[in-house]
């Protein structure tokens, strides 16, 4: 059993700008910016079991969901809409909205998890096979925002900075084999399922999308030196979807929520190079020297 502190701190800033010239030579605008910002320490436990029955190997692991001890956060919003019907009754609406609030109590929620490994040494060749289970999270408030006054309609409004999760499975498949004498082959891939899909809600995340990861490399081993090499593509894409609106979502009343409709495409390569300086017996006392490069987001 191991005990971890785990100190989680992030800053999402949002903006989404909409302009229109309408044939009559009018405008119609709307841009809704926003930026919420926290900070939590935690407790949590781990508890791992291996077992050795080579050339099969087994790892079993358990991860407790974390026990809050304190944290702080603060959230901005500013939205404003010019010729707009955002309430759908057929009269176009000028809001300007804004709101700020600082010094607010935060908390962060994480789920059980539980994983298990397989690796089994073939005759020329190594297996691993691994997987992990997240339960899911309810949806709770990141960071307590009060109400506040809607200036254009005196209506009573709330910036909700909320979070939560579905439970995901994510599973890994890698192969490591001699190539010739002094070169050893290795190859992965990777799944990275998003907790936050398209029935749950996050002021936290915009990764909503699946992400897979392969990778392949190779270790030269060349007298008393090892050097590595590889290079990981990373792939995934998403049609995200929030409607606008200032009054109402879900069963949460006066909850302000952010317009966007995009789709996200993340193509990810990256070349990643290390070296060791040492015998075969000795290198795992010894640490990587490593360097990476190579990242392409496209939207």
């Amino acid at each position: 059993m191991t005990n971890y502190l785990a100190y989680r701190g992030q800053t999402v800033r949002s903006r989404t700008v909409g302009q229109a010239l309408t044939e009559s030579n009018g405008i119609t605008a709307v841009t809704y910016i926003s930026e919420n910002s926290y900070w939590t320490y935690r407790f949590l436990w781990k508890a791992g079991l291996f077992l050795d029955y080579s050339p099969l190997r087994l790892g079993f692991t358990v991860t407790t969901p974390s026990v809050g001890l304190f944290g702080g956060g603060s959230s901005f919003l500013n939205v404003m809409a010019t010729n707009i019907d955002i309430d759908g009754d057929g009269s176009l609406d000028q809001r300007v909205v804004s709101d700020f609030q600082d010094d607010r109590k935060a908390r962060y929620h994480s789920s059980w998890a539980v994983g298990a490994g397989i690796s089994y040494d073939f005759k020329r060749y190594t297996m691993h096979l691994s997987g992990e289970w997240y339960n899911n999270v309810d949806r709770f408030d990141v960071v307590d925002t009060g109400e506040f006054t809607d200036p254009s309609t005196g209506d009573t409004l709330r910036n909700a900075v909320v979070h939560e999760m579905r439970n995901v499975i994510n599973v890994g498949v890698g192969i490591e084999m001699p190539i010739i004498e002094w070169i050893d082959g290795y190859g992965s891939f990777v799944t990275d399922i998003s907790a936050v899909g398209p029935k749950t809600r996050s002021s936290l995340s915009v990764s909503r999308w699946n992400i897979y990861h392969a990778t392949g490399g190779a270790l030269f081993t060349i007298r008393d030196v090892q050097l590595m090499g590889g290079i990981t593509y990373s792939f995934g894409s998403r049609t995200l979807t929030w409607p606008l609106s200032l009054t109402s979502s879900d069963d949460d009343s006066n909850i302000i929520e952010r317009p966007e409709n995009a789709r996200f495409s993340l193509r990810h390569s990256e070349r990643s190079s290390c070296s060791r300086g040492c015998s075969r017996s000795r290198c795992r006392a010894k640490p990587f020297r490593c360097g990476k490069s190579g990242i392409t987001l496209r939207l």
